[in-house]
């Protein structure tokens, strides 16, 4: 498969995604930072100036969790807003969720993500609708995560939960 990240294409229900040359047209490349496995890139231009992205701790709410490894989420904001991510929900007596990938996610729109790790072995019940804090993995977990995106299996990530609570 050829993909051309270059071009803009249309979705089969009308809605535009934006090219990655449209995201980067403006914009000027910083010096990289490097911290361990990760590594940035700042951009800096116009659209990347302060108060073009809701922050996500104000915008951010899981409306549902529609089966164990599915949740959707919605942008309360009226800007367009980061899906952190490793971000995750912990509620009582429901089966705590984190994400294994990032999003953009425009002002009032939903995304439903049915990559998620369930990060419960012995919990059960869904999370209820939540606009409350947010967690991030802990880092230990973070590249055993982000190897398990795109992958559809809610227990994906208990194993190396398991060994990372043995190790504390």
């Amino acid at each position: 498969m050829k993909l051309n990240i270059w071009k803009s294409f249309k979705k089969t229900n009308g809605a535009t995604l934006t090219s990655l040359a449209d995201l980067l047209q403006g914009r000027e490349a910083g010096a990289a930072v490097r911290r361990g496995h990760l590594e940035m890139i700042p951009l800096f231009g116009s659209a990347c100036a302060a108060g073009s992205f809701a922050p996500p701790q104000k915008s951010l709410r899981l409306t549902q969790v529609t089966n164990y490894g599915e949740m959707i989420l919605e942008n309360q904001g009226s800007l367009p807003t980061i899906v952190p991510l490793h971000l995750g929900y912990f509620q009582n007596a429901a089966q705590n969720h984190a994400m294994c990938v990032s999003a953009l996610l425009a002002a009032g729109k939903s995304k439903q993500f049915k990559d998620a790790c369930c990060i419960q072995e012995a919990e059960g019940g869904y999370i209820e609708e939540a606009d409350e804090r947010f967690i991030i993995l802990p880092q230990p977990l973070r590249d055993k995560a982000l190897a398990l995106r795109g992958k559809e299996d809610y227990s994906k990530l208990w194993k190396d939960i398991a060994a990372f609570n043995r190790r504390l």
